[in-house]
């Protein structure tokens, strides 16, 4: 969709074999790539994962996923533009939780979000976000495995749908859950 292009717009580059490439930073700059395809996921050779990240401080909500797509297709499914939306790229090394400890401490304001993988390794994640935290974290998470299977999913049902002559209502997308430290 055109929004949610235009909103992460100079956060997601492609390369040469039509891949998605999203750069994930750390305290000294891009510490390596986490790249996207239909069916495939990766990280680039010899870099490290850090956070991808797009929003800014003062942000009044801050949305964690486990990847750059997962957290595009949450803005298209549900987000708000002043949300500050941050890949992990899966489990997180020393480094970057430290850098997400200063992300969150720098926007005290901020609601925290879980928006983590619907799996058993999603709620790991989410448990180890509050602890990084170090507050209250909302748990959103999507009713098929990931945000993109969401969208994809929503996707597929309003295009069955469409022909309907009747508008059908639908509750609030995910389950929510908090997490303590």
């Amino acid at each position: 969709e055109a929004r949610t292009l235009n909103h992460f717009k100079g956060m997601v580059y492609t390369d040469p074999r039509g891949n998605a490439i999203f750069p994930h930073y750390d305290a000294a700059g891009v510490a390596g790539l986490e790249i996207k395809n239909d069916g495939f996921t990766g990280f680039s050779k010899g870099g490290e994962k850090g956070l991808w990240l797009h929003g800014r401080a003062g942000c009044k909500k801050i949305v964690c996923c486990e990847s750059a797509i997962d957290c595009m297709s949450h803005y298209q499914i549900k987000g708000a533009d002043d949300t500050m939306y941050i890949s992990t790229a899966g489990r997180m090394n020393e480094d970057a939780k430290t850098n997400l400890r200063r992300l969150i401490e720098m926007n005290p304001q901020a609601e925290v979000v879980a928006a983590f993988d619907n799996d058993e390794a999603g709620k790991r994640y989410a448990q180890e976000l509050a602890e990084i935290a170090q507050k209250k974290v909302a748990g959103d998470f999507s009713e098929q495995k990931d945000w993109n299977d969401q969208l994809r999913h929503d996707q597929e049902q309003e295009k069955h749908s469409f022909g309907r002559a009747a508008m059908v209502m639908r509750p609030g997308r995910g389950r929510d859950e908090e997490y303590e430290r």
